[in-house]
């Protein structure tokens, strides 16, 4: 293998250790250019219950359309800028609370009235610049929409060590919301409430030979505020109340990346595995396996599968029979203990200064599919599919 076909080799491996999240964003993608424009369009589509599952309201889950856009441009040899900006609109309904079942059967499910109705929009500036081994990152955003707003901050450190094989780096990040719940007193709603949250990083990339590279993280966030989902209620004790989750949340993950290519076949491996926990007795498993097929002609695509299980949260049931002396009851499908798999394929043309993508993701989840062994139901979880188209153009 030439020198000049290992180095192009190695980058494309290191640039590859970025992960594969249900909607991708913006900043994962690779940009080829001095100046580089990126459009993706990404429809999400929630699958209908069925009617016997719901005793009030409608069966029809969310839809949201993604509209995302970002432009890079290199400053300078070793200083670039980076603006994405983020558009979605959201319709649909969603999980309410339950209602015991008769004579002790499956809970029902009481749907919102009304079709939800949303817009976000996001906008994130980012900056880096190199020096030497050293590599400084700054970006600052905020995310807005009728009822909500963030506003978030992240810097990050990464140094290049051994000879350009070995690269360590470290990062904080911050962000502070506010929601102010429509129809607040028509529904019993919290009138307003605030939430902060700071996070930390540390990974180690290690390029192991000229086709294989190796990456770890170690990620830690707190969340402090009220964290609780003013939109759902929970039947507790014979009285159906607001959700209420504790207002302090400390979150632990451990990621793998692995990567290796495959010269003669033109193609790479890439192997993801992350392990998570936090202090509400949550703990997943996710397990991400990607082949990436060249095709000839600027032509390459990317089928893909994910597992995911979690176990449930300590204050977390369909239906309290009873109350608990904590105070902490939620019904929320997302704090369930469940299993869930997804299938995703991609396909990639790129020719001239231009580069096409196209991306589809079918993702099943059954309670029985996770690893807890929990006794509770987890009811109203969610079956989607996701489609996206992207552009990218350099000059």
């Amino acid at each position: 293998m030439s020198n000049t076909r290992s180095r192009k080799l190695l980058q494309q491996l290191s640039a590859a250790v970025l992960a594969l999240p249900a909607i991708q964003p913006l900043s994962a993608q690779q940009f080829f250019g001095d100046q580089t424009i990126s459009y993706r369009y990404s429809q999400y589509r929630e699958d209908r219950l069925p009617a016997s599952e719901i005793v009030d309201g409608s069966g029809d889950r969310y839809n949201i359309d993604i509209h995302q856009l970002r432009f890079a441009t290199d400053l300078s040899s070793t200083q670039t800028l980076t603006l994405d900006a983020t558009r979605e609109t959201m319709s649909g309904s969603t999980p309410w609370f339950f209602f015991p079942g008769a004579s002790g059967g499956d809970p029902q499910l009481i749907m919102s009235g009304a079709t939800v109705s949303e817009e976000r929009s996001e906008l994130v500036a980012g900056y880096s610049t190199l020096r030497e081994a050293h590599r400084l990152s700054a970006s600052l955003g905020s995310s807005r929409e009728n009822d909500y707003e963030s506003w978030f901050a992240s810097v990050g450190h990464e140094i290049t060590l051994n000879n350009k094989q070995t690269t360590v780096g470290y990062g904080v990040s911050l962000s502070d919301d506010r929601i102010e719940p429509t129809d607040a007193v028509l529904f019993d709603r919290i009138e307003q409430a605030s939430r902060h949250q700071v996070g930390l990083s540390l990974t180690a990339t290690q390029v192991l030979n000229p086709s294989a590279v190796l990456q770890g993280s170690l990620q830690y966030k707190r969340h402090q505020g009220y964290l609780s989902d003013p939109y759902k209620r929970v039947f507790v004790a014979g009285q159906v109340i607001r959700d209420a989750r504790p207002d302090r949340r400390q979150q632990w993950s451990l990621s793998g990346r692995y990567r290796q290519a495959f010269r003669k076949a033109d193609a790479a491996l890439h192997v993801d595995y992350r392990y998570y926990r936090d202090d509400w007795s949550v703990q997943s498993h996710t397990l991400d396996l990607a082949w990436h097929q060249g095709l000839g002609n600027h032509w390459s695509l990317a089928p893909g599968l994910r597992y995911y299980s979690q176990s449930e949260a300590d204050f977390y049931a369909p239906v309290h029979l009873q109350a608990q002396a904590d105070g902490h009851h939620s019904a929320d499908y997302r704090l369930s203990g469940y299993g869930a798999v997804s299938g995703l394929f991609s396909l990639n043309k790129a020719w001239k200064h231009w580069k096409a993508t196209l991306s589809v993701e079918v993702y099943r989840s059954d309670e029985d599919w996770g690893h807890d062994g929990s006794d509770q139901d987890s009811p109203a979880l969610v079956d989607y599919q996701r489609a996206t188209l992207g552009f990218d153009t350099s000059w």
